[in-house]
């Protein structure tokens, strides 16, 4: 049993610190340190009585927090107002959803011919290597596929054409998987056309 009571003046035996008893668990005594504004947790043998005034010790602990909780609370308030008088973040009734971007394009075409013309670095990438070819078919579609969430549109066109149909499944299997995100899908131009409409928030 610990000799310690809760708002006893204690010390340190190996520090040059002092403080009060806020807790005491058998032999483990919790003393909040003045000098370094702080509650540890030390064994009761490493710890020395130097005076017994729990009324006085108790306020004086309570007293110091509340000083430190009420001037965390005022700078916290100061910061919030800075914000507010530099127009920085939002009141609850300013939130609104996002905008459509105006120059964002709705509709892509992974026809390899198409990309090869958009994109420089395709250039030297042979038709008969299929294999790269539906690798950056996919990825750009995906991309698109993001930018259009990220951007919050409503519908998007994929016009991915007929062919062996190996990349029109990949996408509608990639629309299942985001199917949170998607309202509809519909295949128009005899298969070789993908509408996708999400689900707007």
């Amino acid at each position: 049993m610990t000799l310690f009571n809760v708002g006893d003046k204690v010390a340190l035996i190996h520090e040059k610190s002092a403080g009060i008893v806020t807790k005491v668990q058998e032999n483990l005594v919790t003393v909040y340190i003045e000098d370094m504004d702080m509650d540890i947790e030390i064994d009761a043998k490493l710890i020395m009585l130097i005076e017994k005034s729990p009324t006085n010790a108790i306020q004086a602990y309570n007293k110091t927090q509340n000083i430190v909780q009420e001037q965390q609370n005022e700078d916290i308030t100061k910061k919030i107002n800075t914000l507010i008088e530099l127009g920085i973040g939002y009141q609850t009734s300013d939130v609104k959803k996002p905008k459509k971007q105006p120059n964002l394009p709705t509709e892509i075409d992974l026809h390899w011919e198409v990309l090869q013309k958009s994109n420089p670095t395709y250039a030297n990438i042979s038709e008969t290597d299929t294999d790269e070819i539906f690798r950056i078919q996919r990825l750009e579609f995906e991309n698109f596929f993001l930018q259009a969430l990220i951007h919050n549109l409503n519908m998007i066109t994929i016009i991915h054409g007929i062919g062996s149909g190996k990349l029109r499944e990949y996408i509608h299997a990639y629309i299942k998987r985001h199917e949170k995100n998607v309202d509809s899908y519909q295949i128009i131009n005899d298969g070789g056309v993908t509408q996708i409409i999400f689900k707007v928030t």
